[in-house]
Parts: structure tokens; sequence; C-alpha cells
């Protein structure tokens, strides 16, 4: 079977938008997790989702317009109110990235972090918030959550995968562990 153009164009388009709206639940996922753990009633009370069709651009000093990588300047989860006092005191968490997708395994930080899909991601990810200090959700189909970030956050108190890449020490933990080690105070 061989598609023309405009079906392959269609199918594209339907897939991109398909991963969107996973990618967008995902995201809902992990913002009912994380505020259930700190004892929010609703997620809506914790965190805002930023649109993606923010602008790309910045003003300068002299109020010119500056283009930046990527459009979500604060991740794909802002924490709000109770929750930025939370999530920001310890200044260690940056901005939430939540990242649902297949083609990661953990083997490849074994075996050549800095080409693995999930430390190209986290640096991705600090280019597009201007931060050195990303937090990565991800997951995939039928697997666990897990978190990708710094090690400077502490250690984790359950098993953990330890790597560095280009310099930098990064860890793999559940999202359980990682709730309980960040917020302790909160189960």
């Amino acid at each position: 079977m061989t598609l023309s153009p405009q079906d392959l164009s269609t199918l594209r388009s339907r897939l991109g938008k398909r991963n969107r709206r996973v990618g967008g639940g995902y995201e809902v996922q992990v913002a009912k997790k994380i505020a259930a753990h700190c004892g929010f009633a609703d997620w809506n009370e914790a965190f805002v989702k930023p649109k993606y069709g923010m602008s790309r651009h910045d003003i300068a000093e002299d109020g010119t317009k500056i283009r930046v990588a990527g459009g979500q300047r604060n991740g794909d989860l802002t924490p709000i109110k109770q929750m930025a006092v939370l999530w920001y005191s310890n200044d260690l968490l940056g901005p939430i990235e939540a990242k649902h997708c297949e083609d990661w395994t953990l083997a490849q930080l074994f075996k050549a972090p800095e080409k693995s899909v999930l430390y190209r991601y986290w640096a991705e990810s600090n280019i597009n918030c201007h931060s050195d200090r990303s937090i990565v959700f991800f997951t995939k189909s039928r697997s666990l959550d897990f978190v990708l970030h710094r090690t400077y956050l502490g250690n984790p108190r359950s098993a953990y995968l330890s790597f560095e890449a280009s310099g930098v020490h990064l860890v793999v933990q559940t999202l359980p562990s990682f709730l309980e080690m960040v917020f302790p105070q909160s189960s």
C-alpha cells in the first residue's frame, strides 16, 4: 500500500495531535500525584499548565523583540499559590517538564548517557526554560513514573540510578521516592 503525499501529511498530523493529547494527559497525571502527596484536594489549586502557543520572543532592554529557544519558559507545569511556596522554598527545584514517550530505556543511561533520549530531553528543557535545574517526570506505556533531576536535591532513600553526562551528575528515581525525598513532611 502506497500513501499519497496528502494522505501521509494527514496521517502525520493525526499522530502529532494524538501525541500532544497523550503528553498533556501525562502532565495532568503528574500534577495530580504531586498535589495529592502535598495535601491538595485538586491539582488546579496547585498547578497551571502554560499554553503551548506562548510567544517565543522576549523584550530586550532597548524594547526590541529577541527570539528565545522554546515556547514554555516555565516548563509544562507551573506551581501556584501554596504549591509554589513549597516547590521553590528550598531553591533547588526548578521547572517541571513531563514526558510520555516510548523511545527511552534506562539501559541507554548506562551505555551512552549523553546520547540517551532522557538526557537530551533534560538538556533541551534547561535551554528552553533558561535553567539548569529542570525536573523531568517521564514514563511510557506499562511503566512506572520516574523523575530525572540533578543530584544536589539530596540522597534518595530508596533505589535510584545515578549517572554523569557532560559533567553533570544526575539521578533517576521513581516518582513516589522523589516526592518522599523532597516533601517528607507532606505524607
